[in-house]
């Protein structure tokens, strides 16, 4: 589940979140956000989603003609 969770802030302004954030593996998109990067990292959530669902090889299509 925690490969679909999405930070979206205006500004980490306490250094212990700003350090949480850093640290892991934490998709994170500042505020304001372009409607590109909102895209890339919804795209980017669905096919990690994908892969734990489904295993790598479905997630790309292996297989698939």
């Amino acid at each position: 589940m925690a490969q679909r969770v999405v930070f979206i802030t205006g500004g980490v302004f306490d250094r212990e979140v700003r350090e949480f954030l850093d640290e892991g593996n934490h998709r994170v998109l500042e505020k304001p956000l372009s409607l590109e990067k909102l895209v890339d990292v919804l795209d980017d959530v669905a096919k990690s989603a994908a892969v734990v669902e489904f295993g790598i090889d479905e997630a790309i299509g292996v297989g698939d003609d």
